[in-house]
């Protein structure tokens, strides 16, 4: 699980979490909306649900 350094995160901001193929983007944002902090991580993938269903075509 992602932790985010608790000085950066302010009241009203919203976390948000978007999964695309093996890309997996989280960004915090303020309640203007803009973006206050962004990071992608890639991830094998069997991790996401693209990999599961071609594992499970696969099989």
């Amino acid at each position: 699980m992602k932790q985010i350094r608790l000085g950066l995160y302010q009241f009203g901001d919203r976390l948000i979490m978007r999964a695309r193929h093996d890309w997996i983007v989280w960004t915090l944002v303020t309640a203007e909306g803009q973006a206050r902090w962004r990071e992608e991580r890639r991830f094998p993938l069997t991790v996401t649900a693209a990999g599961i269903v071609r594992d499970l075509l696969a099989s």
